[in-house]
């Protein structure tokens, strides 16, 4: 048969060519690329439904629909899913892909990091300790930050670079106070706090490579009601119980949405022409203000207070130079809250009541690539 050079017949054998090769991506990511782990007793109908959900809109199921203490996870990635009890609580992790991070020239160890976010001169403002009480710290009326509290040059010095090589989950996402919602949420727990929470385990799995559990137990229910009373004292043992289990984890993120006084309006800055909820973090120093003197807290002590700090420190700095605006001032109050339990721990609030879901999610691009820079030494 006589070859033709018409170009239009080239053109749709190409055509054709890229559909079948697409077919064939998409039916490699339907065998393990995206795969979602639900429950092992949870109903086949259930399972349906959530997956088809988390197929469309990235909502994760919510956990007081199967129980106040269940969690689901989505994974990014084909691993095979691991179950651990811990008292009550059912939980999985979500994994990456190992070979994510084998490229060291985009992943570099800790001693690669650079200080890109800190000039000289600015090393030598924040040496200024009311510079820092004024410009980056917040105190609350109830505390007292201290000098002795800061080290500039130990905090921008420390390694906080997560291993990636090892096996497990190695961030932990959760929330002390998971019915925090949104201007525009709706009975769904998932449109609050708590699916803010699961987009950035997305984020952080799918752009960064990094395991991510997303523990979606509600310590602030009780008996179906809710109860903010008391819910630091039931997440204390079970995020203490998961740590024990699961030595892999380095950054725990106890995720929050602030509260305002009615009518006082959302916390918003504009990133790149989007409207974005701005970001808040939140340290306690385990020390009272009294009588204008300072009074420790003893029975809430916090071993981990200095890492806190360097942590919410080279986060801070690091937000400021990439999202000029984004961030508030870091907020210090008198106790230890969920921090005390991992020398990388965080809290963040994100935004307010009057903020978006959208607002929210926004947020959360630009957290993730501030713990890549801290933590991966990804710019």
């Amino acid at each position: 048969m006589k070859k033709t050079n018409d170009p239009w017949q080239t053109a749709k054998k190409r055509i054709s060519m890229g559909m079948c090769l697409l077919l064939c991506a998409v039916m490699l990511m339907a065998r393990g690329n995206n795969a979602i782990y639900l429950p092992v007793d949870m109903p086949a109908d259930m399972q349906a439904f959530y997956i088809e959900r988390a197929t469309h809109s990235y909502s994760w199921p919510p956990a007081d629909l199967w129980g106040a203490d269940a969690l689901w996870a989505m994974h990014m990635h084909p691993i095979h899913p691991q179950h651990t009890e811990v008292a009550s609580h059912t939980w999985s992790w979500a994994g990456a892909n190992p070979a994510v991070l084998q490229n060291t020239d985009t992943h570099p160890t800790a001693t690669h990091i650079t200080h890109s976010t800190v000039s000289e001169a600015y090393v030598q403002q924040l040496m200024n300790f009311e510079y820092l009480r004024h410009n980056i710290f917040l105190e609350d009326p109830s505390t007292m930050l201290l000098p002795s509290d800061i080290d500039v040059l130990a905090f921008l010095a420390a390694d906080l670079h997560i291993d990636t090589t090892v096996e497990g989950p190695q961030v932990l996402i959760f929330h002390t106070h998971s019915n925090e919602r949104f201007i525009d949420s709706i009975g769904d727990p998932m449109s609050g706090i708590m699916g803010t929470g699961a987009y950035l385990a997305q984020i952080l799995t799918t752009q960064y490579g990094l395991n991510v559990l997303h523990y979606m137990g509600r310590f602030d229910m009780v008996d179906g009601r809710e109860q903010r009373d008391g819910s630091y004292s039931r997440m204390d043992p079970v995020i203490t119980r998961i740590l024990a289990d699961n030595p892999s984890i380095q950054l725990v993120i106890d995720l929050h949405r602030d509260g305002v006084i009615e009518g006082g309006g959302p916390f918003t800055t504009v990133i790149d022409g989007v409207p974005t909820a701005r970001i808040m973090f939140f340290n306690g120093l385990s020390r009272r203000r009294v009588n204008g003197q300072p009074q420790t807290v003893t029975h809430l002590p916090n071993r981990y207070q200095r890492e806190n700090l360097t942590l919410s420190f080279r986060a801070q700095l690091s937000l400021n130079y990439h999202f000029p605006g984004l961030s508030r001032r870091i907020y210090l109050r008198a106790f230890r809250y969920s921090l005390h339990m991992h020398p990388n721990s965080m809290l963040v609030e994100v935004g307010n009541q009057y903020n978006t879901q959208q607002e929210a999610r926004n947020a959360m691009h630009h957290l993730a690539h501030v713990i890549a820079d801290v933590m991966l030494g990804i710019r």
